[in-house]
């Protein structure tokens, strides 16, 4: 609103819900600049449960807007909290972006939580039924998924792949496995590959049973 004594445009307050719905609708392609970012988001209201909503919405987006929102508010979350990093993680995850989940992984890694200890990247892991097989990959090799140690998890997911015509997932982690033990751990079992078959799932029946790609 103009103030009509003086003829000045007052600065514009932009409270933190308003600047969350701001983030969320913008183009994805319009790149947010610093300045900008700076100019409008001066939101002194901010408390660590609305800003975690504003930067689980920008890992919705992009890294560039990871690292904007991060940049600007991470004096009010100091020390960086798990629950923030994991619905950030969830976001990228979502996105199949894996270069904005090395950068959370590792601001985890950095920043240490308010014991002066550093984020478990294990512990940060989302629902992997959530994972592309590139992700679900790239999660085995940095070590923060094993076939030896996530056992568990890993069996859950085979199951839920070969129901789902999920064959790249089950593929992902055969190929992992080092030993005909290890496969046969993580072969779906019976009940799963019944569903496939009356599913008609012909390519993630003929991967099981011929073994082609199996060792």
């Amino acid at each position: 609103m103009v103030n009509h004594d003086s003829g000045i445009t007052p600065p514009i307050k932009l409270s933190i819900d308003i600047f969350g719905k701001l983030l969320s609708n913008y183009n994805s392609d319009y790149q947010l600049k610093h300045d900008i970012f700076n100019e409008f988001a001066k939101v002194p209201e901010a408390t660590p449960q609305t800003i975690a909503k504003v930067m689980r919405i920008a890992a919705s987006k992009s890294l560039s807007d990871i690292k904007i929102v991060y940049d600007h508010f991470h004096t009010y979350i100091r020390p960086i909290k798990a629950n923030i990093i994991k619905c950030m993680i969830e976001a990228s995850t979502e996105r199949d972006d894996i270069e904005s989940l090395d950068y959370l992984f590792d601001l985890a890694g950095t920043k240490p939580n308010p014991h002066h200890q550093t984020l478990n990247p294990r512990d940060l892991i989302p629902n992997l039924r959530s994972c592309s097989a590139s992700i679900l990959s790239h999660f085995i090799d940095k070590g923060y998924i094993n076939v030896d140690t996530n056992t568990r998890e890993l069996i859950d997911l085979v199951d839920w792949a070969c129901e789902q015509i999920r064959l790249d997932i089950i593929k992902v982690v055969h190929q992992r496995c080092l030993t005909q033990t290890q496969i046969r751990r993580y072969l779906p079992k019976v009940g799963s590959i019944n569903k496939a078959a009356e599913c008609n799932h012909y390519k993630s029946l003929s991967y099981l049973f011929e073994g082609n790609e199996l060792g």
